[in-house]
């Protein structure tokens, strides 16, 4: 898998609550009686589900929107996001060319790019990422951006560089840690990954992402008691995380808890 597919699952956000849905059901119900446009309820509808994580249904209510509103640059780079977090990178990048089409933007450049390093499509990811920094040289957020790219291609020194550049610019944010750490066990630096991990957690202790990522090292490393315990801190911070059960079987048939590996199995 590419590293945004794998990285989607950390940024999945929390079921809608009933709370929430009874919320989002008075407001839509709110502009039926007032009668509003009907495009309009349809980009309230849509933001409402978006808010919410309701991806799919903002996605629809964002189409129904942009049938009458084709010129508004922003519901489409919405429309692309809805969809990425959809896990629909195709439509995401379609939904991006009409926005882009329209008028530059750096989101948009952005976006595009991730959902390109999704599909392969690593030489238009790095040409988004490179046309984003030419609207904005000072964005940590844009240099990882061309940093994943160029590492999914294999340009390994160019992936440095956009790293360092990052952490030039915010020394203290723990995602340009695991972004570096990621690329740099991709090349087997399993040592200067382990340490940009633990640099990451001891920037947030509350990333899942980063331990889980320590963890996978430390079993490439075989040091498989660490592996686990990552991995169950991983998983204390996001149970539905299932990879985190997966390594962590793996981790611990590797010293023989074969009993406990097929709980984490099942």
């Amino acid at each position: 898998s590419t590293s945004g597919e794998r990285r989607q699952q950390f940024h999945d956000l929390p079921p809608e609550s009933d709370e929430q849905k009874q919320w989002r059901r008075r407001v839509e119900e709110l502009l039926l009686n007032l009668e509003a446009p009907k495009e309009l309820r349809s980009l309230s509808s849509a933001l409402l589900a978006i808010g919410s994580g309701d991806h799919d249904s903002g996605a629809k209510a964002l189409d129904a929107y942009l049938q009458v509103q084709r010129w508004d640059i922003s519901a489409w780079c919405l429309l692309g996001i809805a969809r990425q977090y959809s896990n629909d990178p195709r439509g995401a990048i379609s939904a991006m060319d009409e926005s882009l089409g329209r008028h530059p933007h750096v989101e948009c450049f952005n976006r595009r790019g991730m959902m390109k390093i999704w599909i392969g499509q690593f030489d238009e990811a790095i040409a988004d990422s490179k046309k984003a920094l030419a609207l904005d040289s000072n964005s940590v957020f844009l240099y990882l951006g061309l940093g994943n790219a160029q590492s999914a291609k294999g340009l390994h020194l160019d992936a440095d560089q956009a790293f360092s550049k990052a952490l030039d610019l915010d020394p203290k944010n723990p995602r340009v840690y695991i972004c570096r750490g990621y690329h740099r066990q991709i090349q087997r630096r399993l040592d200067e990954a382990e340490a940009d991990f633990s640099k990451a957690i001891e920037l947030d202790s509350t990333s899942a992402e980063a331990y889980f990522d320590r963890g996978a090292v430390r079993a490439k490393l075989r040091r498989f008691k660490e592996a686990i315990d990552d991995y169950s801190r991983a998983l204390k911070l996001k149970p539905q995380l299932a990879a985190g059960y997966y390594n962590r079987g793996n981790a611990k048939l590797a010293i023989d808890q074969n009993e406990e590996a097929i709980d984490d199995y099942t």
